[in-house]
């Protein structure tokens, strides 16, 4: 399938407008987008699913299960940074395409976000952990550090550099730009907190009951993992679009170049 998308060269970093190209990138490949995101978040899930069958098993045998409790969720977290990390990829690849007006598969996207995921893990490691430690020295070094990172991962994808190299780039690319991302992440993230706040509301009586059941929790986490899954798997095909696009347009404020510039990192 050939997605055509008219590129602006020209155009100073505007949230409006990203919002606004992001879905019609969105719009132009959604299905293939949505597959991309779905496939590695499928196998996941089929993991977590033998994960919370052993957790339930084991709060039914015995009370003392807090600290296994624990080590699986643990787990759970750590399948789930390597499939969402991996889902990005092929997503981010795939949505890139689309705004080059090029043809893609999912075979294809498959392949390339096999190939970036050792240098994007590194990359979004080391921008949490450097995050991480300037919010526990003070707050707003951290936040800054957050919106200087933002862009780490289609710059890693898409002019396939390391960790490092891909920490500068982003850090250079949002120099000037930093509080308009602060307004596309409030644009985007608030409907989202909106959504996650009232199905937390809602199952809150399911996940804690007033003895604290631990068998209760798990069963709750599970209901609300598995009833998630169709909604991230939208966010994480949208949040690709999204991030190519303000990828484009902090290259077009910055440099002054539009995405054909860089038309050629995947030949």
């Amino acid at each position: 399938m050939s997605y055509a998308l008219e590129v602006v060269r020209v155009r100073p970093f505007r949230v409006g407008n990203v919002v606004a190209a992001s879905f019609q990138v969105f719009a132009r490949a959604w299905w293939n987008l949505l597959l991309l995101a779905a496939a590695p978040l499928a196998v996941q899930y089929g993991l977590d699913s033998v994960i919370f069958s052993r957790m339930l098993a084991a709060t039914l045998q015995t009370r003392g299960y807090a600290n296994g409790l624990i080590t699986d969720q643990f787990l759970r977290q750590s399948l789930a940074f390597v499939f969402n990390t991996f889902a990005g990829g092929m997503s981010i690849f795939g949505a890139y395409q689309v705004l080059l007006g090029r043809e893609f598969s999912l075979a294809e996207s498959f392949s390339r976000g096999a190939r970036r995921f050792p240098p994007l893990a590194c990359a979004l490691v080391l921008s949490w952990l450097i995050v991480a430690l300037l919010s526990l020295l003070l707050i707003i070094p951290g936040i800054v550090a957050f919106f200087a990172f933002s862009s780490v991962a289609p710059i890693c994808v898409v002019e396939r550099r390391g960790p490092i190299g891909s920490l500068s780039r982003s850090a250079a690319l949002t120099r000037g730009s930093r509080w308009r991302l602060l307004g596309l992440y409030v644009v985007v993230g608030i409907p989202l907190l909106i959504v996650c706040v009232l199905i937390a509301r809602i199952l809150t009586a399911f996940l804690f009951d007033a003895n604290f059941k631990m068998e209760a929790y798990v069963t709750g986490a599970m209901v609300f993992s598995f009833a998630a899954w169709p909604a991230t798997i939208i966010y994480s095909a949208f949040w690709s679009a999204l991030s190519v696009v303000t990828y484009r347009d902090l290259r077009i404020a910055r440099e002054g170049i539009g995405v054909d510039a860089v038309a050629d990192v995947f030949t």
